[in-house]
């Protein structure tokens, strides 16, 4: 679990500009809060090149394989199951979730996400230009509230 986690962390990392999402395509729920207990239920990757699609997958988390704990505090503990817990600081704001090291030396940046008061979405969208290449990489790690 931690590894395909770690996996899409690392896909983030290795992109270098992250679309913005416009406030047309806000859909934060007012009254939703992101403080609380979330179980992951799925994760779903994709990632093309020119067009054509290498990798298309979802995984199906089991039930305690996967929660994230945002504190009131701006604190952010995700649990893996059999692994040690991860703690880092976080902002959100709109659609945008910002994951940052507790030493302050890496960020993740979730620029699609969405939250209801049972739902939470962390996805986050990728262009790339290298060269003669267009890359386009697409993570959505979906969660319920406990």
């Amino acid at each position: 679990m931690k590894n395909l986690f770690l996996k899409s962390i690392l896909i983030l990392g290795l992109a270098t500009t992250i679309v913005a999402c416009s406030k047309d395509e806000e859909t934060t729920t007012p009254s939703a809060t992101i403080v609380g207990t979330w179980e992951g239920t799925s994760q779903n990757q994709k990632i093309t090149i020119n067009g054509t699609t290498y990798l298309d997958s979802t995984e199906t988390y089991a039930a305690g394989d996967l929660t994230v704990e945002f504190k009131s505090t701006g604190i952010a503990i995700a649990k893996f199951a059999g692994e040690p817990d991860d703690t880092n600081k976080y902002t959100f704001s709109g659609s945008v979730l910002t994951l940052i090291t507790m030493d302050n030396v890496d960020t993740t940046v979730f620029n699609n996400t969405t939250l209801t008061s049972t739902n939470l979405t962390l996805g986050t969208s990728d262009t790339q230009v290298d060269g003669a290449n267009t890359i386009v990489s697409t993570i959505a790690i979906n969660f319920k509230k406990k």
